[in-house]
């Protein structure tokens, strides 16, 4: 959803007419508070091939069936090829893909990935336009243009996230950590719990104890804590753009088999630390402290930040809106 309503902004800011078809109500919310219209099709977020008919007679109540210039952008992880099939043969469709588990039949197939020239997307998609690589991110647009990060010599702020949800309770292990590091009492450890982490009252209540620790449960975004820290540890999702967009040098693990792929091609890059896989034997305890401890070298911090301010420009989002709506 958050990178749809990006695309979407985006898209707005461009004068073009943007509308939300989400299949349950739970999904309103965002886009709504974003200003934009919003039809929902109260039906399961998996059961895209029964949809179909309700999107037909949607698109006809909206009036761009069949109309040149409307483009149908589509983003699950849930969606089959089906589905992408008969969208394709309404309307001109887009897919965000960030796994390449299959080849789809769309008009247009976004992957922001670094690691997107692993694949032949020529080959594999010689009809369809092919949005390539970190420049297509689509990022939220107050990550535009921003100024360099400072380093400071010492390392002082750690900001450490998780993402929206935390489903191996790192952050718990986290802060355990930080109250058996004696020589981390001098940095002081921001945590941020996402909207659907069930931890949040352990955390503030076990943070009571300790002096260097603050817990904090959803913000708007991350932007401002981003900037205001030394260094973040975060999961390999699409928070390692937005680091890479304030500069902000960092630690990065994988929760989930989609993320290996990004955290490998940033570490690869020397962009970020990777501390492994949280669910494999690649993840340690060890490996995380040994690697906070060194980033306490404020050179390398330094050249992190510099490489990582090269990646982003945060105009991902308008690109992909200006190709969509080109057509």
């Amino acid at each position: 959803m958050r990178r749809c309503l990006n695309i979407a902004e985006a898209a707005r800011e461009m004068g073009a007419e943007v509308t939300f078809i989400v299949a349950e109500p739970v999904s309103l919310k965002l886009p709504q508070e974003a200003g934009f219209p919003v039809d929902c099709l109260n039906r399961s977020f998996d059961a895209f091939d029964s949809e179909v008919p309700a999107i037909k007679e949607k698109l006809k109540e909206l009036g761009i069936y069949d109309r040149a210039d409307a483009v149908y952008l589509v983003d699950s992880y849930f969606v089959p090829d089906t589905y992408l099939q008969a969208m394709s043969e309404l309307v001109r469709t887009a897919y965000i893909d960030d796994l390449h588990e299959r080849i789809w039949t769309v008009d247009t197939l976004i992957c922001y990935g670094m690691y997107a020239d692993n694949y032949d997307y020529a080959k594999e998609y010689p009809k369809s336009q092919l949005l390539l690589g970190e420049a297509y991110m689509p990022m939220n647009r107050i990550y535009r243009d921003l100024p360099e990060h400072v380093i400071h010599d010492d390392l002082k702020e750690v900001l450490v996230v998780s993402g929206g949800t935390d489903p191996v309770h790192f952050l718990p292990h986290f802060l355990k950590m930080v109250a058996e590091q004696t020589a981390w009492r001098g940095i002081h450890f921001t945590l941020i719990a996402g909207a659907l982490d069930p931890d949040l009252p352990e955390l503030k209540q076990r943070a009571e104890t300790l002096e260097n620790v603050s817990i904090s449960g959803p913000i708007p975004n991350l932007k401002e804590a981003l900037q205001n820290s030394d260094l973040a540890i975060t999961a390999a999702g699409t928070t390692l753009y937005e680091l890479a967009a304030t500069g902000t040098p960092g630690i990065c693990y994988a929760l989930a088999d989609n993320q290996i792929p990004n955290a490998e091609a940033f570490a690869k890059r020397e962009l970020f630390l990777f501390a492994g896989y949280i669910h494999i034997d690649g993840f340690s305890k060890e490996t995380l402290q040994a690697q906070l401890e060194q980033m306490r070298d404020a050179s390398l911090r330094k050249k992190m930040s510099q490489r990582l301010r090269k990646l982003t420009d945060g105009r991902g989002a308008e690109r992909i809106a200006q190709k969509l709506l080109a057509e």
